[in-house]
């Protein structure tokens, strides 16, 4: 399990404690395989400039950079990203 904070901090922003952007899950099925159980969270605390795209969250997709198509195949192996 894994709960990384807000996607697109702002660091002129002073934080004590930030909310979970996403929760997820990785179970193992076998020796090569996993299943990934997640939720994306929205709300003003974690997203002040209102970035997230809900629209593009649902069945294997996610709004943020290495989760969508929105980047060429050899843009994504010359910057990962993750």
């Amino acid at each position: 399990m894994f709960q990384p904070p807000d996607l697109w901090q702002d660091p002129d922003r002073e934080k004590m404690f930030t909310r979970a952007s996403i929760t997820s899950w990785v179970v193992p099925v076998d020796d090569t395989h996993c299943v990934l159980i997640g939720w994306r969270h929205f709300n003003d605390e974690i997203d002040l400039k209102g970035k997230g795209d809900r629209d593009a969250v649902g069945a294997n997709s996610a709004d943020f950079v290495g989760q969508t198509d929105a980047r060429s195949y050899e843009e994504a192996q010359r910057v990962p990203g993750d």
